[in-house]
């Protein structure tokens, strides 16, 4: 989204000569001028390759508005989110969406899910939502907040995963199961 702690990077990466193509969400207007100075920039619409074997959501609305990232493994749907402020169940729920016909689970939501100001009572009610979404672990980050990354670390037991810098998790990608996980409602 756009938030400096978010996109501030951009500059440093796009100093150094690299000219990636950069996939913003289209209300980002001030955003992608500027980086447009240095490179290309595409609006992201919902179900968009961004990379191969990874999908935007688009634009989901929120105050501000994001997209997150949907990667489906062999195993199931990985959700990568920035600070969630659409709200980690609607995201969940959008990248499910988008491979309905492939019937995958969502084997991780991870990024921050923005329940900094939650109470326990709204952290266990989205905790039990995600769960009936299918959600089989978790690795709440960032801007969850630790009071809320404690509940989910005790509510959800060895579904929990602690996160951060430097953190590597593995999931088989591979050419075919791509090639068959075409999200529903290509834009």
């Amino acid at each position: 989204h756009n938030h400096y702690d978010h996109v501030g990077g951009v500059d440093s990466v796009l100093q150094t000569g690299v000219q990636p193509t950069v996939y913003v969400p289209p209300s980002f207007t001030t955003l992608k001028q500027h980086i447009a100075q240095s490179t290309n920039v595409i609006d992201v619409e919902r179900g968009m390759e961004v990379a191969p074997g990874i999908f935007t959501t688009g634009e989901m609305r929120g105050s501000p508005r994001e997209q997150s990232l949907v990667i489906p493994t062999d195993d199931g749907i990985i959700v990568i989110t920035g600070c969630a402020h659409p709200g980690i169940v609607a995201i969940t729920a959008e990248a499910i969406s988008l491979f309905e016909n492939a019937d995958l689970p969502v084997i991780l939501a991870m990024g921050g899910f923005h329940l900094m100001e939650k109470s326990e009572r709204q952290i266990d009610r989205i905790i039990e939502d995600l769960r009936d979404l299918g959600v089989q672990q978790v690795m709440p980050t960032h801007c969850t907040g630790d009071e809320a990354i404690a509940r989910f670390a005790a509510v959800l037991g060895e579904d929990y995963i602690e996160g951060g810098v430097g953190r590597v998790i593995e999931f088989a990608i591979t050419a075919e199961e791509n090639e068959e996980s075409d999200p529903a409602g290509d834009a």
